[in-house]
């Protein structure tokens, strides 16, 4: 098996709080904890050529730990504890390609389903089925990518983890 899909893995509150959250245009924004918007993170957005992320430490998300660790995952320690919300506008895409060495699982949460295009392929052009909250966990090192975003806007939380 290329993958493992975990239906249900955010509910679509959750994810559309995420969305909403990666749409505002202030840099404070607030995030949800047990689903009550009840502290501030700053964001942080990073841009390149193809996409678009949000980072956030898991310091100031604790609650997507305890998601990870009610599936016996735990995120991968470094420094950090980083995870991002990609996101992709009209034409951009993710070129196919492996994280890097050192990764134990990747993990991608789809977070909308109001765009076309944006598929996301796992283990050559095996495209997921896939549908708001679930994620999708892999071997970092099976080549993995998102084809080209033709209208909305694609939003997906990305992890790297290490398994229990």
């Amino acid at each position: 098996m290329k993958y493992q899909l975990i239906p249900n893995f955010l509910s679509e509150s959750e994810c559309a709080a995420l969305v909403q959250m990666c749409e505002t245009d202030s840099d404070q924004i607030q995030v949800w904890q047990d689903g009550v918007s009840d502290y501030t993170v700053k964001r942080k957005w990073i841009q390149n050529e193809l996409n678009t992320r949000m980072r956030f430490s898991l310091s100031e998300f604790p609650i997507l730990a305890q998601l990870l660790q009610q599936h016996n995952y735990k995120i991968q320690t470094n420094p950090e504890n980083t995870f991002y919300v990609a996101k992709y506008i009209p034409g951009q895409h993710l070129t196919a390609h492996t994280d890097p060495v050192g990764q134990h699982l990747s993990i991608i949460v789809r977070l909308n389903s109001d765009y076309t295009g944006g598929k996301l392929l796992v283990g050559g052009d095996q495209s997921v089925e896939w549908g708001i909250g679930d994620a999708v966990v892999f071997d970092p090192q099976i080549t993995h990518g998102v084809t080209k975003v033709y209208s909305g806007i694609r939003y997906s939380l990305v992890f790297w983890l290490t398994d229990l």
